[in-house]
């Protein structure tokens, strides 16, 4: 009892923690017991590992402290990255700086030029000319552009992408003759007179085979021609005469004017008989056609206006109609649109109902 009352008293367990610490570190001087207590203490370890339970919890305890450093060392570098590049980013944004490191790199180059031996200076001006004629030797290629095509698939190519096969030839490495003709598909499109034909490297290497491509024209890939009366619709004639309508906005790109989306483009499937089976949409009653194409009747915005030319419109229905998807959804001709317009080329438009005024004065003025 006297002990454990003077346990009681803070400075008598705090001297009697500091005279056991000073005890262990004299007896841990001792190399003999530092060795028996280092086995003690291993063998203790190994004997709680033996616990699958408890070998499972440490696993999993180090697994997670593992998977908190990764995550705090990768975010730690991604900070710095990206403080980096915005430094050097503003470093780079300011002209002066870029004209001040041009001309260092400048100078560097000219340095190193300077302290290459003979020998290192005519392999650097050997590979400077090297890379000057592949450079010369690419834009010689490319001049021309795609031009050859390849009778098989009908994919455009450049001239050293594609290799010659001999009709003849060919012929003897399929079982049937009829197989033989699909893979010369545009031979008679694109005649030679060798017999020797354009095949790009898929359809060559497949050919030699004695195999008809998968890309063949023959399996039903060739697109079909596209008929005189749809050539020459303007946007909105297309959509007054489909089944569906995309709001999609295209424009042109570079100088090569290719096509690119604008915008979101939202695909929603439509019942076509709930939306339309009648054909064009119809107009107002009115003898100038007047045509503002929204995305819902409740917006302000158009999303296209333009004139339209109902002749061409009934021309391209009429063919449509024959076709196997406006067959499938039932599609007929309105005779409603037919009665309120006529059968003009052009019709005038007015964008501003303001100016149908001004509009009528300058056709009775004629």
């Amino acid at each position: 009892m006297g002990h454990s009352n003077r346990r009681l008293d803070p400075e008598y367990r705090a001297a009697e923690q500091e005279r056991d610490t000073m005890e262990r570190s004299v007896r841990r001087q001792n190399a003999i017991i530092r060795e028996e207590e280092r086995q003690r203490d291993a063998a203790l370890r190994r004997s709680r590992r033996e616990d699958p339970i408890r070998r499972r919890r440490e696993q999993i305890l180090n697994s997670s402290q593992r998977r908190v450093t990764r995550q705090q060392t990768r975010q730690q570098q991604a900070n710095e990255q990206e403080s980096t590049l915005e430094r050097v980013q503003l470093h780079r944004s300011n002209p002066a700086n870029r004209q001040l490191e041009s001309e260092r790199q400048t100078r560097r180059n000219i340095r190193r030029r300077r302290e290459l031996s003979p020998d290192a200076q005519l392999e650097e001006q050997e590979r400077q000319r090297r890379a000057a004629n592949i450079f010369d030797m690419y834009a010689l290629l490319i001049k021309k552009g795609p031009t050859e095509i390849c009778v098989c698939c009908g994919g455009t190519w450049f001239p050293y992408q594609v290799k010659k096969l001999e009709k003849c030839q060919t012929s003897t490495k399929f079982a049937r003759s009829e197989d033989a003709r699909k893979v010369f598909y545009l031979s008679s499109k694109l005649p030679s007179s060798n017999q020797k034909y354009n095949f790009c490297d898929t359809c060559y290497r497949i050919v030699r085979k004695g195999k008809i491509p998968n890309i063949c024209l023959s399996e039903g890939l060739e697109f079909p021609g596209i008929p005189e009366c749809l050539q020459d619709l303007t946007c909105l004639e297309e959509r007054l005469i489909l089944p569906r309508i995309p709001f999609m906005r295209f424009i042109s790109l570079g100088y090569e004017r290719q096509c690119a989306i604008r915008g979101a483009v939202a695909n929603i499937p439509i019942s076509v008989v709930e939306t339309v089976i009648m054909l064009p949409r119809r107009f107002d009653n009115s003898h100038i056609i007047q045509v503002h194409l929204k995305r819902r009747l409740e917006y302000e915005q158009n999303f296209m206006t333009e004139t339209v030319r109902p002749a061409k419109i009934l021309e391209a229905l009429n063919y449509l109609l024959g076709t196997e998807l406006y067959v499938k959804h039932n599609i007929q001709m309105s005779s409603d649109w037919l009665a309120n317009t006529g059968n003009e080329e052009t019709v005038p438009f007015i964008a501003d109902p303001a100016d149908e005024a001004e509009v009528r004065d300058l056709i009775n003025a004629r």
